[in-house]
C-alpha cells in the first residue's frame, strides 16, 4: 500500500513547484553565465564548459520531470473523480438493489427502516435511539429481517448485499 503522503495532488503540487522553481534558477544561471562571457569576451575554461553541459543537462531533466509530474498529476485527479463518480453510481445502485431486495422479502416499513440502518453499520443501540424505539423492539425487527431473508447474523445479512456487488464486478468483466 502507499504511504498517503505519496498519494496527495498538494505533495504533488509542491514537488511540481519546487522541479519549475529549480528549473528556472539553473536556466537563469546559464543565460547569465553565457551572457557574462559574450560580454567579457572570455572562452570558456574545460571545467565551465562541463559545468555548463551538467547545468543544461539538469535544466532539461527539470523540464522533462516537470512535464511528466504535470501529466501524472492531471491524471491523477482525472482518475480521482472518476472513482468518486463510479462510488456515486454504485451507492444509487446499491440503494435500489437494497430496495428491491427488501420488497421481494417483504420486509415491512420498520424493518426496512432497521435494514437500511443495519446496512450502514450501525449498533442496535443507534437504530434504537435513531428511531425512538427500545432495543427491545430492534431486535424483535432484527430476528424478523433475519428470519425473512434466510439469514442468521449481521455478518450474513450484509453477506447478501456484497455478493450482489462482487457478482456484478466478475459479470462485467467477462
Amino acid at each position: 500500500m502507499s504511504s498517503p503522503l505519496i498519494t496527495k495532488p498538494t505533495y504533488l503540487k509542491t514537488i511540481l513547484f519546487l522541479q519549475v522553481v529549480s528549473c528556472l534558477f539553473f536556466s537563469y544561471d546559464i543565460t547569465a553565465d553565457i551572457v557574462a562571457h559574450i560580454q567579457q569576451l572570455n572562452a570558456y575554461s574545460n571545467a565551465e564548459i562541463i559545468h555548463t553541459i551538467f547545468e543544461l543537462v539538469a535544466v532539461i531533466a527539470l523540464l522533462l520531470g516537470s512535464v511528466s509530474l504535470w501529466t501524472l498529476l492531471n491524471r491523477y485527479i482525472q482518475i480521482n473523480a472518476q472513482a468518486s463518480e463510479t462510488i456515486e453510481i454504485q451507492k444509487g445502485h446499491f440503494d435500489e438493489v437494497a430496495l428491491a431486495r427488501f420488497n421481494a422479502w417483504e420486509l415491512s416499513k420498520a424493518e426496512k427502516e432497521v435494514a437500511t440502518l443495519i446496512l450502514r453499520g450501525l449498533s442496535l443501540k443507534d437504530i434504537a435511539s435513531c428511531r425512538s424505539v427500545s432495543i427491545g423492539t430492534v431486535k424483535s425487527q432484527t430476528s424478523s429481517i433475519f428470519k425473512k431473508t434466510n439469514t442468521e447474523n449481521r455478518a450474513a445479512f450484509l453477506g447478501l448485499f456484497i455478493d450482489e456487488f462482487v457478482d456484478d464486478r466478475l459479470n462485467q468483466s467477462h
